[in-house]
């Protein structure tokens, strides 16, 4: 995007807050004054210090006085304790896949330290026209200077997508505390996923959908989709081995990072859960229950050591997205026109549903993801062929 002054940024949040203020005190319709609260949620929490410390909103102290809803936290709660048993094992087994494929967890491979922003615009150009998909094509075109803002904050987040469902717009945050390099240019796709499910959303007339895609387990499956998508693309691209081999090392990475951290709340009685949804390791009980499980796979000591707490909610929903994202990938190389048409039909029934059987068409199935088989194949096309060279 076009660098925007400070007085410029403050008069288009101004006036996003004029608009729902304005809605909020004209709507009377429960389901929709709760989407417009949401948005104003939305509006104070992007422009806090944490994002764009754009400064104190004139409507922040009305905002604390409205009711929020607590159902996408209930939800996704519930439907992780509905998936526990099948999320254990899958777990495991996605823990032990990594072991049976030799993931080279001890390499590190070089990125560049800096990609201009002209050059990440034209690579994510690139990669969104190459879906070949109409759907997707009108929505890159129209994402604009007010869609996404870069930010240099704290360095708990690369990316984050806020909605504005009553807007029909959505606000994407990237932090550039990270070097401007290939990974900002893949957290930026990933944003952009969740920025076409929005857009779907928006353009089909069904914003409840909104709030339901984020009570489930399901919510990061579409934007890592599209973030391991451009992975590929780039590895297609032949745009640079080495810069590759960095953002492969980072994504399997972190999928085992959640696959490691999932197995252990699927492992204990998931209590003490606090308003960020955390997962209270600090007794002695539990944290004798991860380290035996750290023990069980010491063939890996390179995880992160361990506070007194798991995050319940990201350890699930990026576990859940990063895997799929591989198994998706596959299907779409198949048939991209059908999957394309699946994926849109897959967004639109896993809110409604929140079983895992809305993403079937679209390449997953139980059984296979218990396999390992299409996971331990990417584990080792990746790494093991391309170490040989």
């Amino acid at each position: 995007m076009e660098d925007l002054e400070y007085s410029e940024i403050r008069k288009i949040f101004d006036e996003y807050y004029e608009k729902v203020m304005y809605m909020l005190m004209k709507e009377n319709n429960k389901s929709k004054r709760n989407v417009v609260v949401s948005s104003i949620a939305s509006l104070n929490t992007v422009t806090s210090p944490n994002y764009l410390n754009i400064g104190k909103s004139k409507y922040e102290d009305y905002f604390k006085s409205l009711k929020m809803s607590n159902a996408s936290t209930i939800g996704l709660i519930e439907s992780a304790a509905d998936y526990r048993v099948f999320l254990g094992k899958l777990a495991n087994n996605t823990i032990f896949d990594y072991k049976g494929a030799h993931f080279p967890f001890y390499q590190r491979y070089k990125s560049s330290d800096y990609l201009p922003y002209d050059k990440i615009k034209e690579l994510l150009g690139e990669f969104f026209y190459s879906f070949d998909d109409e759907s997707i094509r009108k929505f890159i075109k129209e994402v604009g200077n007010n869609d996404i803002y870069f930010a240099e904050e704290s360095s708990w987040y690369s990316g984050v997508l806020f909605s504005l469902g009553a807007l029909k717009r959505y606000i994407i945050v990237i932090n550039t505390s990270y070097n401007q390099n290939l990974n900002f240019a893949s957290t930026i796709a990933h944003e952009l996923g969740h920025a076409y499910e929005r857009d779907l959303y928006y353009k089909n007339g069904d914003i409840s959908l909104l709030n339901e895609c984020r009570g489930n387990i399901f919510g990061e499956v579409i934007s890592s989709f599209f973030e391991y998508a451009f992975i590929n693309f780039l590895k297609e691209k032949g745009y640079g081995k080495e810069e590759i081999k960095s953002l492969v090392n980072n994504y399997f990475h972190t999928l085992f990072k959640y696959a490691f951290d999932t197995r252990i709340l699927c492992k204990m009685n998931i209590v003490n859960l606090d308003e960020r949804l955390y997962c209270d390791l600090s007794n002695k009980e539990t944290m004798e229950k991860t380290e035996r499980i750290k023990e069980k796979i010491n063939f890996y000591r390179g995880l992160s050591s361990f506070g007194d707490k798991i995050s319940f909610r990201d350890s699930f929903l990026y576990f859940v997205g990063e895997l799929f994202a591989v198994y998706m990938y596959q299907n779409y190389k198949e048939d991209s026109k059908e999957f394309m048409r699946s994926l849109r039909t897959a967004l639109v029934n896993y809110p409604r549903s929140g079983e895992i059987e809305a993403f079937s068409t679209v390449g997953i199935d139980k059984d296979k993801l218990l396999e390992g088989k299409v996971l331990r194949r990417e584990l080792k096309s990746f790494f093991n062929s391309e170490d040989k060279d």
